[in-house]
């Protein structure tokens, strides 16, 4: 195996002859038969005879001249790749030139013996050659598989401490995560507080401006309204002291009337002066009828303006402007009262109620500004 490996390794190295060309050049009968041919009517290329000329033209690779000299100097026309036929040693002995031939082949194979014994040498050489490379370099490849199996374990050993650290780092950033999330969990929650905080208490401001504006418009409609019945009141009473002066007077000219007898001219007098009373007790009437209803357009029109107030805070508390809108109802409803049970002739009645509801109505927002 050794030797057919050996063989092999020569072969690919790119020898100058092949070893099959050598193992087939060792059988010597093979030798002989291709030294020893003659030509035959079969052949191809017919073997010239000896006193052909050298400068006779014949086909390619065919002997010319078949002395010693000739076949060793000139190697391209030795016989040795000639047609398939090949002659015996008898036949080679019996022919006329067969001394002659026999003197060549000897000193051929000589040649060619000492040409393999050459190779020989040389195939040994490279052989042992090789082998001490291929020694050297199964050395070297047992050398460098360790260091590869150490670099593997040292490979393997980094990436293990590499995942060990990955770990770690992980572990270390997810804490780090939670702390950070938690840190701004509570910054959130104390922002939210304050921002809460704030919001109500501009809403709250907001909703206190609002009130106090709406106070200040419903007082001072309230005192408009006071005023001018004030007035009316006093121009009542003024009328009210001319009508009894007229009474007491046409009550004097009546019982003069009647002293004198002149009932019927007194009577017509005094039914002209009843009528007269009657025309501006109706015109009274009438004026406090308007009053009334200025007074309930008013009431109206401060419970719309009070419904019609924007609540822009959400802290607005719906119980408290239920409770609000009750106690102006009730107001209110004390006013008409007052209005329909009081004297016209007594103003100094109505200024009293006036100013008992502004004390109602402020205590009422008051309230109103602790409930909001």
């Amino acid at each position: 195996m050794d030797t057919l490996d050996a063989d092999k390794e020569f072969s690919k190295i790119g020898s100058w002859i092949s070893i099959r060309s050598l193992k087939d050049a060792t059988n010597i009968q093979a030798v002989y038969r291709q030294h020893s041919r003659s030509s035959s009517a079969d052949s191809t290329s017919p073997t010239p005879s000896a006193d052909t000329s050298i400068t006779m033209e014949w086909k390619p690779n065919t002997v010319i001249n078949q002395s010693a000299c000739f076949t060793f100097i000139h190697g391209n026309y030795n016989p040795d790749f000639a047609s398939p036929y090949k002659p015996t040693i008898t036949e080679i002995s019996e022919s006329p030139s067969g001394k002659q031939d026999l003197e060549s082949i000897k000193y051929f194979l000589q040649n060619r013996e000492a040409k393999l014994r050459k190779l020989q040498k040389r195939y040994k050489i490279d052989t042992a050659k090789l082998k001490e490379e291929l020694n050297a370099a199964n050395e070297n490849i047992a050398k460098i598989t360790k260091e590869a199996n150490f670099y593997k374990e040292q490979n393997l050993k980094m990436k293990e401490e590499h995942a060990l650290q990955i770990q770690l780092l992980q572990a270390r950033h997810e804490q780090r995560m939670q702390r950070s999330k938690q840190e701004l969990n509570i910054l959130l929650g104390e922002f939210n507080e304050k921002t809460a905080e704030l919001v109500t208490e501009k809403l709250n401001m907001a909703h206190q401006q609002e009130i106090d504006k709406i106070h200040g418009f419903y007082h001072e409609q309230i005192e408009q309204i006071r005023e001018e019945y004030e007035n009316e009141l006093l121009i009542k009473d003024e009328e009210n002291d001319e009508l009894r002066d007229q009474l007491d007077r046409n009550s004097m000219l009546h019982e003069y009337a009647t002293n004198n007898d002149t009932n019927k001219i007194n009577n017509e007098k005094n039914h002209i002066i009843i009528r007269a009373l009657e025309d501006q007790v109706e015109e009274q009437r009438s004026i406090i009828e308007s009053q009334q209803r200025v007074i309930e357009h008013l009431t109206k029109e401060l419970k719309s303006r009070y419904n019609r107030t924007p609540s822009r805070g959400k802290s607005f508390d719906i119980h408290g402007r239920k409770n609000s809108e009750k106690s102006l109802q009730t107001i209110l409803d004390q006013l008409s009262s007052f209005i329909d049970t009081a004297d016209p002739n007594s103003p100094r009645d109505f200024e009293n109620t006036l100013r008992s509801l502004q004390s109602k109505i402020d205590e009422k927002n008051g309230s109103c500004k602790l409930s909001f």
